[in-house]
């Protein structure tokens, strides 16, 4: 899921600073680019380094995730759904089809153009994917959520000294040692 989140990210925070090009963004403002750029950035990278971050952390709080298959499965759904979205939407935007739109109808126009069709169609199928995935994560940490906690939290750091780093023994390389390998403090 991390590395999905990257990618998707990357490549939607990339869509931001081509589209803020004054010659691009004359083109690129009213289409699908704009959503493509939202989706790459935010929806696609942020919410799945979240969902990355959830099967990380679960484990610290002493619950055991359920399913790690359909976890693995969920992942490569989620994040495929996700590319696939987004290749649609930057496919339709090459092609001009319009956001803030009910449908992809030019104005005055009787029928949609044609060729709009097939990336959109791709959008659906990624967004659908996509939608399907999360739903089987809501599932999952739902799951891990309510079937309890199996073992004792594990603790990822004790505050036994409080005083700064450079105060105590072996002063700040001691200290910084000890956390790097995972010794209590002296």
């Amino acid at each position: 899921l991390l590395a999905f989140s990257i990618v998707l990210f990357g490549i939607g925070g990339f869509d931001g600073t081509v589209a803020t090009t004054m010659q691009l963004n004359m083109t690129r403002h009213n289409n699908m680019w704009i959503p493509a750029h939202i989706h790459g950035a935010l929806a696609g990278g942020t919410t799945l380094a979240f969902l990355a971050f959830s099967y990380g952390f679960l484990p610290h709080l002493g619950f055991e995730i359920k399913g790690k298959g359909v976890a693995k499965f969920q992942a490569w759904l989620t994040g495929i759904g996700c590319m696939i979205l987004l290749a649609g939407m930057h496919w339709g935007a090459h092609y001009g089809v319009p956001r803030r739109m009910q449908d992809i109808r030019f104005v005055g126009a009787d029928a949609p153009v044609p060729n709009w069709f097939a990336s959109m169609n791709l959008l659906g199928i990624g967004g659908t994917m996509a939608a399907i995935g999360v739903l089987i994560f809501v599932i999952i940490a739902l799951t891990t959520l309510l079937s309890g906690s199996r073992r004792q939290p594990e603790m990822v750091a004790e505050a036994r000294d409080l005083r700064p780093a450079s105060e105590q023994a072996g002063g700040l390389v001691g200290a910084t040692a000890r956390v790097v390998v995972h010794e209590p403090p002296a």
